[in-house]
């Protein structure tokens, strides 16, 4: 992982779960119009198993704190 995206990621997690859910949405378009492979199609699946309860997922700051190696 690059240090840019170190920075980015430890910016994020400042950031409230309105600003976060805004910037995820915006990075979500930015795949769907980059999409060859399939990638926006899988983050949909798994939206919905998330939204349907199927699958509570992880949460994004617990996520992001393993990437930075900061979890506790």
């Amino acid at each position: 992982m690059s240090e840019q995206v170190k920075i980015l990621m430890s910016e994020f997690l400042k950031l409230s779960a309105m600003d976060r859910a805004a910037c995820f949405d915006a990075m979500c378009e930015t795949v769907s119009e980059q999409n060859d492979d399939g990638v926006f199609d899988e983050l949909e699946r798994r939206r919905e198993e998330y939204e349907s309860g199927r699958d509570p997922g992880v949460p994004m700051v617990e996520v992001f704190a393993k990437l930075l190696g900061t979890e506790s």
